[in-house]
Formats: structure tokens, C-alpha cells, sequence
């Protein structure tokens, strides 16, 4: 039987996916071509691998109740800003569809693309001092075990991809 998540993987999963997910505008992922599920990280689907990586690291690190404790704390602590700056970026991206969609508006989007990516600047930002403060909390061996998962999850997802590829373009 398989055990719940924690509420620590739920929270970190929650934050990390929001700030991993690429962005609804331009550079969404298209539906399931079938008309099946949506594709990771396109709209209503789950979020892209990377955003779950860093929950599944922390579980594979084995943190006792106190490092749980911190981190729960460290998420806690930085996630109004987090959520105010997601509002801004969605109302940003909003904007820049809109006049990327409005007949007869200005060609002239340099504006609001520039919004967003300031506003994606500061949420990449904000989510790596989170990162390292969360890294702190490990120990040298639970920093060793989830840079060894990590490695291994890459190196799986990578032979996913490959094997996925239509014959043609597959390397051997």
C-alpha cells in the first residue's frame, strides 16, 4: 500500500510546481494530440518533471521531524511573497495576451514581455534562496543521497525522452 505524502512534500510540491510551470501564454504545451490527458506542464495537466524533483529529493533524503520542522518553516516564510509575485505574473501574462490578441492594438509588446520577465526573474530568484535555505537543513549524506537521486531521476527522464523518439530520430 502506498503511503500518503507528507504535508511537507505536498507544500514543497505545490510551490515548486507553480514556480516550474512554463508560462500560459506564448510557450504553452499542446494538449495530448490524441485528445487524451494533457500534456506535463500544459494547462489543466501536471506539472513538468523538474517540478516535482525537488519534493521527491527532500523524501529521498529521509528528514527527521525537526529538518520537516525547518523546511515547513522556510516554505511558511516565504509564501505570501511567492503567491503575490504568481498574482502579478498570471495578471502580467493576461496583459501581454491580450494585446498579442486585440485587433487593431499596437504591435508594440516589448512592454509588457519585459513585465514578465522581471516578474519571472524575481519568482526564479525567491525560489533559489528557498532552495539553499532548504539545503542548509541537510546533512552532508542527505545532500549526497539527493544529489544522487537527482542524477538518476535526470538520467531516467533522459532515457524516457530517447526512447519515445519516433525510430527515426533515436540514437542507438
Amino acid at each position: 500500500m502506498r503511503r500518503p505524502p507528507s504535508p511537507i512534500m505536498v507544500m514543497m510540491l505545490l510551490l515548486l510546481a507553480a514556480l516550474a510551470a512554463p508560462s500560459v501564454v506564448v510557450a504553452q504545451a499542446p494538449p495530448h494530440p490524441a485528445g487524451g490527458p494533457p500534456m506535463p506542464g500544459a494547462p489543466g495537466g501536471p506539472p513538468p518533471p523538474d517540478a516535482m524533483l525537488v519534493p521527491m529529493l527532500l523524501q529521498s533524503a529521509n528528514l527527521t521531524p525537526e529538518q520537516e520542522a525547518r523546511v515547513r518553516a522556510i516554505v511558511a516564510a516565504r509564501q505570501a511573497a511567492m503567491r503575490a509575485l504568481l498574482d502579478q505574473l498570471r495578471r502580467a501574462e493576461d496583459d501581454l495576451a491580450d494585446q498579442l490578441f486585440a485587433t487593431g492594438a499596437s504591435t508594440d509588446v516589448s512592454a509588457a514581455v519585459a513585465r514578465v520577465s522581471q516578474l519571472r526573474d524575481q519568482l526564479l530568484q525567491e525560489s533559489a534562496r528557498a532552495a539553499l535555505d532548504v539545503r542548509r537543513v541537510l546533512t552532508a549524506d542527505q545532500l549526497a543521497r539527493a544529489m544522487y537521486v537527482k542524477d538518476r531521476m535526470r538520467a531516467l527522464q533522459a532515457e524516457m525522452r530517447q526512447l519515445t523518439q519516433p525510430m527515426g530520430r533515436r540514437s542507438p
